[in-house]
């Protein structure tokens, strides 16, 4: 796999494009879908996690190709093979659309929810959202340790946001999303190493899903 560092300066050359990607979603996505020369009608093959920042955008991008970038984009690329063993711990950041499926009554199909506004409602608003987000993170990453291949040390959440995404200007959803920062102890190093490539979640089109790993604190 390659993990590719982009870089969108904001500067009069790119003020544009900057625009287009920050105002929406579909359109960060299409972006990249073109770096890779994907077909359209190809299954998605990448993750990818965007930041702003005061010097612009910055685009982490973990694909099986290298990406071709053009225009004002920079962009760094390096093979990307982290080596695991079980019992190591990992600092990771990770963007997550924190939904799940909630029985909606007796003989009632499930009905996808987004975790923090569905126990946000149900606190009656007596409780604030960042300690709410903080809960559904625990829980949502922990439900994920087995098939993950990991167990959770420690986790702080934050950044929570709710978004529409829209196509050629019609109302696709509305997703959210919420950053989960912590520690990770490697229990299965095959399958930690092979959720790490698919991805986590859902929204994976959004943004979402990608997993950076880093030293831990």
């Amino acid at each position: 796999m390659q993990l590719t560092h982009l870089t969108l300066p904001r500067t009069r050359e790119s003020v544009a494009a900057y625009s287009r990607l920050v105002a929406n979603k579909y359109v960060e996505h299409q972006a990249l879908w073109s770096m890779l020369q994907a077909r359209p009608d190809a299954s998605r093959e990448f993750l990818y996690r965007t930041e702003i920042t005061d010097d612009g955008l910055e685009v982490y991008v973990l694909s099986p190709k290298a990406l071709s970038p053009e225009g004002p984009w920079r962009a760094r690329t390096r093979e990307y093979a982290p080596k695991v063993r079980a019992g190591q711990l990992v600092g990771f950041s990770l963007r997550v659309s924190p939904t799940e499926d909630k029985a909606q009554g007796l003989n009632a199909r499930s009905k996808r929810v987004d975790m923090v506004m569905d126990r946000y409602q149900a606190a009656g608003g007596e409780v604030d959202v960042q300690t709410i987000a903080q809960g559904v993170a625990a829980d949502w990453l922990e439900r994920r340790e087995e098939s993950s291949g990991f167990r959770v040390v420690d986790c702080s959440a934050g950044n929570y946001r709710r978004f529409d995404v829209t196509k050629r200007g019609q109302h696709m959803t509305k997703l959210s999303y919420l950053d989960i920062t912590g520690t990770l102890e490697v229990q299965d190093p095959a399958r930690f190493l092979t959720k790490l490539a698919t991805g986590y979640g859902k929204a994976k089109f959004a943004g979402c899903g990608l997993m950076l790993l880093s030293a831990p604190k």
